[in-house]
Order: structure tokens, then sequence, then C-alpha cells
């Protein structure tokens, strides 16, 4: 009798569902994978964003920083520039000063020259015409006088100068002292000192209707001797006064 080799059956009992438990087991593990690299790219995602920020507010913070210094070095040359505009007008003012003095010096140097030359002042003491300037309304001068010292050795001269404008008004004749009719002079005597000489400056103003012919004027010296000098002068205006040294 041939051998028959026996076949055992199994039966493997399964559940109803027993598919879909594997399928639905597949797609949770699926899904715990994709969420877990989701919240791993969020994460790094979140690291890189926030480093971006930062680095963009550090480059911010340099960006003011660097400005504020501009800001600052630039107020610090506005200040240092006017301050050098201020001191150049200064020095521009006091260059023109002295400049403005050196001239008058320069211009008094020529006159008292000339009249060591040319010999216009006789040994002694003397004065220049008196020069009178129209202002333009007939009532209103300015006038100049100047007193001075020829000598070979120049002492300080001490005195007095008197002056007068005479004239008429309605007929009559009237004399005013000089300083009566300027404001510039304090007193009706002037005093004088100087060595070489001195000038009297300033403007008058005429009394109304007062038609002026002519002024007279007196110095006299207390030191270095009594000197008495006396002088009259028709009333003439001019444009200007005349350079000194001329």
């Amino acid at each position: 009798m041939k051998n028959v080799q026996a076949h055992r059956a199994v039966v493997t009992r399964r559940h109803p569902k027993y598919y879909q438990f594997v399928m639905l087991g597949v797609s949770l593990i699926a899904l715990f994978f994709l969420v877990l690299g989701y919240l791993a790219g969020t994460k790094s995602t979140a690291k890189n964003i926030i480093s971006l920020v930062q680095n963009e507010s550090a480059e911010e913070m340099v960006s003011i920083s660097i400005y504020d210094a501009l800001e600052s070095e630039a107020a610090v040359l506005r200040t240092q520039s006017a301050v050098n505009q201020a001191a150049l007008i200064q020095l521009r003012d006091d260059l023109s000063n002295r400049d403005s003095r050196i001239s008058e010096l320069e211009t008094n140097l020529s006159f008292f020259r000339s009249l060591m030359v040319s010999g216009k002042l006789a040994e002694g003491i003397g004065m220049q015409p008196i020069e009178i300037i129209d202002l333009g309304d007939t009532r209103h001068f300015e006038f100049r006088i100047i007193v001075q010292q020829q000598a070979k050795k120049h002492n300080l001269v001490k005195g007095t100068l008197t002056a007068n404008i005479y004239g008429v008004r309605k007929g009559q004749f009237e004399s005013h002292t000089l300083a009566a009719l300027s404001q510039d002079l304090k007193q009706d005597v002037i005093p004088l000192r100087f060595r070489y000489f001195q000038k009297i400056r300033g403007q008058l103003k005429l009394p109304e209707g007062f038609t002026p012919q002519g002024v007279d004027a007196v110095v006299r010296s207390s030191s270095p001797s009594r000197v008495t000098v006396q002088k009259k002068w028709p009333w003439l205006t001019t444009d200007q006064f005349l350079t000194l040294g001329e």
C-alpha cells in the first residue's frame, strides 16, 4: 500500500475587519512620521526666522549707531564751521580797523611832513583855514579846524580855541559861538592839548533866517609859552575835506 502523505489543514481565525485594522495602523504610522517631519521642519524654519530677525535687528542697530555717530560728527563740524565763520568775520573787521588806523596814521604823518617840508606854517602855533561842508539844506554843515605847531623841538602845547560865526539876520549883524551852534562841542572855550596838531571837527546848525558871512577864531597857548593867534576867514563851503598833507 502506497504511503500517502497526509496533509493537515490549519485554519486561522481572523477578525472580520482585520485588513481594515492593518490599513488603519499603516495610516497612523505614516501620519506619525509625516507629523514628525512637519514639526522638525517647522522648528528649523522658526529657528531660521528668529535667527534672520535677530541678524536684521543687529544690522539695523549697527546702522542706527553709525547714523547717530555721523549725525554727531556733522553737528560738531557745523559748530566748528560757525565758530570759524565768526572768527573769520572778526578777523576781517580787525584787519579793516587796523588798515583804517594805519591809513589815518599815514595821513597824519604825511600832513606833518608836508608842514615841515613846505614851510606852510611859520615858526610857532597856527591854524589851517576852517573847512566847511554843506550838508544840503543850507542850515546844516560839517566843519573842521586844524591847529598845529611848527618848531624844531615839539613840546607839548596846552591852550584854548574860541571860534565865532558871524553874519546877518533881518539886516542886523549877529555872531554865534561855534559851540552854541554845534552839539559836538561841550563849551565855548575849546581846550587844546597836542604836540604836533589837533583837529576840531563836528556838525553845526545855523539859526533860522541867519546868513553866515565869515568865521573868526582865536588860539591862546599857555604852555610851553604864552602865545595868541587870531585868524579870520570868509564863509566858504566845499564838497569834502581836503586830504591832510595836500
